[in-house]
């Protein structure tokens, strides 16, 4: 045995072959962490302009952990309240620029995911107001006029986009309620899996359950280092992380927010089947078949919620169970049997923070709890950014 041979015999073994060096871990021209709605998008839209390009998305969890899969599933431009609560920062122009950014996002949406593929269904919402709330009811109604107007101009819808009633619309202890119109809901599941069948289909490579540790400019691209030890190389990073952005540039400003959902047993006879919004938004419902679902409810706990830890408390469950037995017609004994989370990113602003943050570098982040809407359309602008720097 030579000298050579002996030393061969005690190299470290590779914790890769040299068949993925060559394939799953070669170097991208365009990596994107994040697998949900913003960075599929992204994806998607980047294979459309450079086909040839190798694209990459990876993801902390299995198949996303954010708030694409898990979100009750409204395709809405805003309830009343929310709006107006918004527009009391009197930023009015920024306002109206988020609602048009929703509305050409659902758009989008639509044309790149066919409306049955994702369970699209046109439903109408509603905004409930309870028997303690005539003081708002009364302010809304006193600005509704004004939201029609300005929504008008966006959507070019004839029609008002708004109804005030005082039917009781087989809610109980209800004051009154504001009919939305075009408010549509949706399969979150279905559409997310349509959306990655698409960017596979493209050639985009999709890599769960790689959590990104950070990177390294060296000049001639970026080293993405990850939790598996293993470093990716790439000509261009965009971070479509949303409520797990501080966990890589605490620099931003996106803080997280946890919303937590619950889906009841099967109910018989329900009649009702709208977006339900209450609170300013805080407090939503929908049908799922013949279940309902309800979630929200951070405004009770504000600081405990601004996390990026999945679970669900019980305040906030004895909250909305008793708020769904008070509110809605459903029959007596309503239990959940179903409970789960999701992350949203937010911040002072709701609009998103869309920008070079380094070199070569991009951030698509702070959906503030409206990715369904404008997901597809912060994803388009990354996907912009990331082709043309």
């Amino acid at each position: 045995m030579t000298d050579e041979q002996s030393t061969n015999l005690h190299l470290p073994l590779a914790d890769t072959s040299c068949w993925e060096d060559t394939t799953v871990l070669s170097p991208a021209d365009y990596l994107i962490v994040g697998a949900g709605i913003t960075g599929i998008n992204a994806a998607i839209s980047i294979k459309a302009h450079a086909p040839a390009a190798r694209v990459i998305v990876l993801d902390r969890g299995s198949w996303g952990e954010g708030a694409s899969f898990r979100n009750a599933g409204f395709a809405c431009l805003g309830s009343p309240t929310e709006l107006l609560a918004d527009l009391q920062d009197g930023q009015d122009d920024l306002v109206w620029h988020l609602v048009e950014m929703r509305h050409r996002g659902l758009q989008q949406l639509i044309r790149r995911v066919r409306p049955g593929a994702m369970e699209l269904t046109r439903c109408g919402g509603t905004e409930f107001f309870s028997r303690d709330e005539p003081a708002r009811w009364e302010q809304t109604l006193d600005q509704l006029s004004m939201l029609d107007h300005h929504l008008k101009q966006i959507t070019g819808r004839k029609e008002p986009h708004f109804i005030p009633t005082q039917s009781d619309g087989g809610f109980r202890n209800g004051f009154g309620q504001i009919l939305i119109a075009d408010e549509a809901r949706i399969h979150p599941g279905k559409m997310m899996m349509r959306l990655h069948e698409m960017a596979r289909s493209l050639g985009v490579m999709i890599l769960g359950g790689v959590a990104i540790t950070g990177w390294t400019n060296t000049g001639s691209g970026i080293d993405v280092q990850t939790s598996t030890g293993h470093v990716w190389h790439t000509r261009r990073l965009g971070l479509a992380t949303n409520g797990f952005t501080r966990r890589l540039m605490p620099e931003l400003e996106v803080v997280p927010a946890r919303n937590q959902v619950f889906l009841t047993q099967p109910i018989r006879g329900i009649a009702w089947d709208r977006c339900f919004h209450a609170h300013q938004g805080y407090i939503y419902a929908r049908r799922v078949g013949e279940q309902l679902l309800i979630g929200g409810a951070r405004h009770i706990d504000p600081i405990g919620e601004t996390t990026d830890v999945p679970g669900t408390t019980p305040e906030i469950e004895t909250y909305l169970l008793d708020y769904l037995n008070r509110h809605f017609p459903v029959l007596g004994g309503t239990c959940f049997v179903k409970r789960w989370s999701g992350t949203l990113g937010v911040g002072s602003k709701k609009i998103p923070v869309i920008r070079e943050v380094g070199q070569n570098i991009f951030a698509a982040v702070r959906l503030g709890g409206m990715g369904v809407a404008i997901g597809t359309l912060v994803g388009e602008q990354l996907s912009e950014m990331m082709l043309n720097s």
